[in-house]
C-alpha cells in the first residue's frame, strides 16, 4: 500500500511539473494570438474552398449555398462567444470535451492535486490557496481553450445551419419562411447548451409534441416501434424514445459533418491510422507521449502540429512516396458518389494549387524569403543588414509570415525550394542533389523552423552535436520554465540580441529588468545587433518586422555572403568571458566592442572599410570564390583590415584588463618554453594561482 502511495505521489508531482511547464510555454501573448489567427484564417477559407469545389464540378447552386455560409458565421458569433466564456469559466471544452487544443488540460488541475498532497491540505486556507494557485497556473490553457471553443462553436453552428438549409431544399421546401423555420427547428433540436448533436434537445422537443403528433411522425419515418405501439397500446415513454432515436439518426450525419469542420479549423481532428502515413505515424508518437508524459518536454503537442501539417498535405497530395496512402484517399474522394465529398476534395486541391502558384510567383520575384543560408554566421550577417527569414518583402521592409500556419508552410516550402535551386548555397544544393529531392528537403527545412517542432530539432542537434549543441539544449529546456509571458514582454523593453553563453545569461535574458546585464551580440564593427521589432506591440505581435539597412558596409557584407565569424572567446588559453571588470563587462565583450572604437592611422574600422569599398581596385574584384582554389577576393581584402583592427582591439583590451594581460603573457611564455624545450613548470604554477 505504501508503495502504491509513493507511486501515485510521484505521478501527481510529475503531472504537476508538466502542467506548469506547458502553461509556461503557452503563456505568451504571441502564442495565444497565433492560435486565434490560424483558426480565423481556416474559418474564413472553409466556405470558399467548398464553394470552389462545387463550382469546378458545375454545381453553381450548391456553390452559392456554400458562400451563404458566411452569413451563418456572422449569425453564430454571439452564441459562440457565450459558450467560449463558459469554457473559460469551467476550464474545459464544452462542445467537444474529448478533443481539446491543450491535450493535457482538464477540469482538475495537477498543480492543485500536488499541493493538496502537502501540508496545505490540513487547513481550509491551504486548500483554497492550492486551488487558487492551480487556477493561476492554468490561465494560459483556459485562454487557449476559450479561443478553441469559440471557433469550434462558430463553425459547428454555421455549418449545421448551412446543411439544414440544404436539407430543407432537398425536401422540396421552396418558401423562404418555411426554409427558415425548418432550419430554426432543426437547429434547436440538435444544439443545446453548446453541445454537439445534443440528445437533450431532441428529448425536450419530443415532450412538446402531442400523442397524435408523435404517432404521425413515427408512421411517417416508418419506425418499427409503430407496430408494437398499435398492438400493445400507446406508451408515451416508448414513443418519445423512438422519436428521439429517429431524429438522431436523421440529423446525426449533419452533426458529424459540422463537427468534422469544427475540428478541422481548430486542428483537433483525432489522430488515427486510417488517415494516411503521416497521421498514422503521428498517432503512434502521440500514444507514446501519452504513455510517458515526460516526453512532452520534447514534444508538448502532437495532435495539433500533426493536423496543421496534414492540412498542408491534404491540399497538395502529390508529394512523393511518403504521401502515397494520402493520395489513394484523395482519389477515393474524387470518385466518391457523394457530391459533397467530391466538392470538398476538388476544393482542397484547387486551394492548394492557388496557394502554390501564388508562392511560386512571389518566390520568383523575390517577394518572399525562405530559411536562408545553412551557415549560422552567414545568416547573421544578412540579418544585420535587415534581411529576415520566412518573410514577405514589401519594398525595403520584411514582414514575417512564419507563424501564419497552416498557409505559411506552403509559402515557406516554395521559398526554400527557390533558394535551394537559385541562391547558390552549395552545401544545400549538394545535399539536395545527392541524398533527397530538393522538394522534400525544402519541406523538411520549413518544418524544422516551426516553433512546435523546435524541441525535436534541438534534441536532434544535441544528440548529433553534443559538444556544441548539448549544453545549449539543456539551458534552453531549463529556461523554458520561465513563463513565456515574461520573455515576450521583455521584447518591449529590450531591443538588443543577446550573446548567451552560460546558464545565468540564459535566464537573465528572458526577464524584464535583468536582461540588460547580458552582453549583446555584436557585429564585426563592435556594434550591438539590434532587433527591429514587430508590427504592433512587440510583446504580442507574431509579425516580426525588419527594414533593409541603408548602411553601405552592411549591404556589401550581405552581398558577399561570407560568414565573418566572431573571434573565439578562448584566446591564448584564457577564457575571456570569465574575466569581468568593475562595470560588469567581460573582457570578451569589451574586445568585441573595441573593434569599432580603436583607430589605426587615425581611421576606425568603418572608415577603413569604407575607403576600401570606394577604391577602384576593390570594385574590380569578383564576389565569387573558386572552390578548392581561393576564397572570394573581396573577402580576402576585408579580412586583412579586420585582422588588423582585431589585433589592435585585443591589445587595448589587455591594457584595460591587467589580470587577462598577465595570464596572456604567462601563456605566451609557456608556449615559447615548450617550443625551445625549456622548463615551464614554474610558469604553469603561476596560471593555477
Amino acid at each position: 500500500m505504501a508503495a502504491l502511495n509513493v507511486a501515485r505521489n510521484k505521478t501527481t508531482k510529475t503531472g504537476a511539473v508538466i502542467e506548469y511547464w506547458m502553461n509556461s510555454i503557452l503563456s505568451g501573448p504571441v502564442t495565444q494570438i497565433v492560435n486565434l489567427t490560424s483558426a480565423a484564417l481556416t474559418t474564413m477559407l472553409a466556405p470558399a474552398e467548398k464553394a470552389l469545389g462545387h463550382a469546378l464540378l458545375g454545381n453553381m447552386k450548391e456553390a452559392g449555398a456554400e458562400m451563404a455560409g458566411y452569413g451563418d458565421l456572422v449569425s453564430s458569433i454571439q452564441d459562440s462567444i457565450s459558450i467560449a466564456k463558459m469554457a473559460f469559466k469551467e476550464g474545459d471544452a464544452i462542445g467537444d470535451p474529448a478533443l481539446k487544443t491543450v491535450e493535457t488540460a482538464g477540469r482538475k488541475s495537477k498543480v492543485t492535486e500536488a499541493l493538496l498532497e502537502t501540508r496545505l491540505n490540513n487547513s481550509t486556507a491551504g486548500q483554497e490557496a492550492s486551488r487558487w494557485l492551480g487556477n493561476i497556473v492554468n490561465l494560459p490553457s483556459r485562454f487557449l481553450t476559450m479561443g478553441d471553443e469559440f471557433y469550434k462553436q462558430l463553425n459547428y453552428r454555421s455549418v449545421l445551419k448551412s446543411e439544414l438549409h440544404k436539407k430543407a431544399m432537398s425536401n422540396g421546401i421552396t418558401n423562404p419562411k418555411e426554409i427558415a423555420q425548418f432550419v430554426e427547428d432543426g437547429f434547436k433540436k440538435m444544439v443545446d447548451d453548446g453541445q454537439f448533436n445534443s440528445s437533450k434537445g431532441f428529448k425536450k422537443a419530443a415532450k412538446n409534441l402531442s400523442d397524435d403528433e408523435l404517432m404521425e411522425a413515427l408512421r411517417k419515418s416508418k419506425s418499427a416501434m409503430v407496430r408494437q405501439l398499435d398492438e400493445s397500446g400507446f406508451n408515451r415513454e416508448l414513443a418519445e424514445s423512438a422519436w428521439v432515436r429517429d431524429q438522431i439518426k436523421t440529423y446525426s450525419p449533419l452533426a458529424e459533418q459540422a463537427r468534422a469542420v469544427a475540428r478541422e479549423v481548430t486542428f483537433t481532428t483525432p489522430l488515427s491510422h486510417d488517415r494516411g502515413m503521416f497521421i498514422s505515424g503521428s498517432k503512434t508518437i502521440s500514444d507514446a507521449v501519452n504513455k510517458h508524459p515526460v516526453a512532452r518536454l520534447v514534444m508538448p503537442f502532437v495532435r495539433t502540429p500533426a493536423n496543421i501539417i496534414q492540412h498542408f498535405f491534404d491540399r497538395i497530395p502529390l508529394l512523393g512516396k511518403s504521401q502515397r496512402k494520402n493520395l489513394d484517399l484523395f482519389r477515393k474522394e474524387i470518385y466518391d458518389p457523394n457530391p459533397e465529398v467530391r466538392a470538398d476534395a476538388i476544393g482542397r486541391l484547387a486551394t492548394g494549387s492557388i496557394f502554390m502558384s501564388a508562392g511560386i510567383f512571389a518566390a520568383a520575384n523575390g517577394t518572399i524569403t525562405g530559411g536562408g543560408p545553412t551557415d549560422r554566421n552567414r545568416r547573421k550577417v544578412m540579418e544585420d543588414a535587415g534581411w529576415q527569414p520566412y518573410s514577405l518583402k514589401i519594398g525595403d521592409n520584411y514582414v514575417s509570415f512564419r507563424r501564419l500556419d497552416p498557409f505559411a508552410i506552403t509559402f515557406g516550402m516554395i521559398a526554400d525550394l527557390t533558394e535551394i535551386a537559385m541562391e547558390g548555397d552549395e552545401q544545400v544544393q549538394q545535399t539536395a542533389g545527392d541524398h533527397i529531392s530538393a522538394l522534400t528537403m525544402s519541406i523538411m527545412r520549413n518544418l524544422a523552423n516551426k516553433t512546435y517542432l523546435t524541441g525535436v530539432t534541438r534534441l536532434s542537434d544535441a544528440i548529433t552535436k553534443p559538444e556544441t549543441a548539448g549544453n545549449a539544449y539543456l539551458r534552453s529546456n531549463a529556461a523554458s520554465f520561465v513563463p513565456n509571458f515574461l520573455t515576450q514582454l521583455n521584447r518591449s523593453f529590450e531591443d538588443e540580441n543577446k550573446d548567451i553563453k552560460n546558464w545565468i545569461d540564459t535566464f537573465r535574458s528572458r526577464l524584464p529588468g535583468f536582461s540588460e546585464g547580458v552582453a549583446p551580440r555584436r557585429n564585426m564593427f563592435g556594434e550591438p545587433v539590434v532587433k527591429q521589432g514587430a508590427i504592433g506591440p512587440d510583446f504580442m505581435s507574431p509579425f516580426d518586422y525588419s527594414h533593409t539597412t541603408s548602411d553601405v558596409l552592411k549591404k556589401e557584407l550581405a552581398e558577399i555572403g561570407h560568414p565573418f565569424n566572431a573571434p573565439r572567446s578562448l584566446k591564448n588559453g584564457v577564457e575571456l568571458r570569465e574575466h569581468i571588470d568593475s562595470s560588469g563587462q567581460s573582457a570578451y565583450d569589451r574586445w568585441l566592442e573595441l573593434h569599432g572604437s580603436v583607430k589605426i592611422n587615425g581611421q576606425s574600422i568603418r572608415q577603413a572599410m569604407t575607403r576600401l569599398l570606394k577604391s577602384r581596385r576593390y570594385k574590380r574584384l569578383p564576389y565569387e570564390a573558386i572552390e578548392g582554389l581561393e576564397n572570394s577576393p573581396r573577402v580576402r581584402e576585408i579580412n586583412k583590415i579586420l585582422s588588423k583592427y582585431r589585433a589592435k582591439a585585443f591589445s587595448q583590451m589587455l591594457r584595460e584588463f591587467p589580470d587577462v594581460r598577465q595570464r596572456d603573457e604567462i601563456n605566451l611564455l609557456i608556449k615559447q618554453a615548450r617550443r625551445t624545450g625549456r622548463s615551464y613548470e614554474e610558469l604553469l604554477a603561476l596560471t593555477n594561482q
